[in-house]
């Protein structure tokens, strides 16, 4: 299967705004994926404005990096039918803030595997573990309730794991598919619910 028809394929299931996030964040996508989220769109009856200079200009610049790419040395192509489909920057951000940095550690940890790299999945769960519990410990001790602070605490862990972790292992962006949201929304809230219910009974709910 080529790319192109691989990306044809997964915007079928995609809806018209999952689509036009394509064609509107084009620098964080594969060209492949935005052409055919394009075309998708099309199908369906949507206009998009410019559409026919917005596909010149990705086809162009596809045949521009496969030019550069076939001229490095060691060059091999890649026979892969799998395109790296992995959660997004910001999702893992607002999933870190929503919950905790071990839950981003966890979907930072996925996508590392997506990429075959399990050393740096060690890694990060390792140090969101370490993290979290660094951080219930602190906060207890000095008896922190407010949820500003662990707001902001939550976002520096998942900041840290970024920056000296994601980026350390990935230093340029890598286009991708992003995965949907709805499956880690589901398991934190199923975790969440009853646990705050539990503090709202025990009385140990900050205030």
């Amino acid at each position: 299967m080529s790319e192109t028809n691989f990306y044809a394929e997964k915007m079928l299931s995609k809806s018209d705004d999952e689509l036009q996030n394509y064609i509107e964040n084009q620098d964080h996508f594969q060209e492949d994926a935005v052409l055919a989220a394009i075309l998708e769109l099309e199908k369906r009856g949507r206009k998009i404005e410019g559409s026919e200079k917005i596909k010149q200009e990705l086809t162009e610049l596809k045949s521009k990096e496969e030019i550069t790419r076939n001229n490095e040395p060691n060059f091999q192509p890649n026979n892969s039918n799998e395109i790296p489909e992995f959660y997004g920057k910001r999702f893992i951000f607002i999933f870190g803030v929503l919950f905790s940095v071990f839950g981003a550690g966890v979907l930072m940890a996925l996508n590392f595997l997506t990429l075959n790299n399990k050393k740096a999945a060690r890694l990060t769960i390792l140090s969101s573990i370490t993290y979290t519990i660094s951080l219930i410990f602190l906060m207890g001790a000095i008896e922190v309730t407010n949820p500003i602070i662990s707001i902001t605490i939550n976002i520096l862990g998942v900041y840290l794991l970024y920056e000296y972790i994601w980026k350390k292992e990935n230093p340029e962006t890598i286009k991708h598919v992003e995965k949907s949201v709805f499956k880690p929304l589901i398991i934190g809230l199923l975790v969440a619910i009853p646990l705050t219910y539990l503090m709202i009974i025990t009385g140990n709910i900050p205030q």
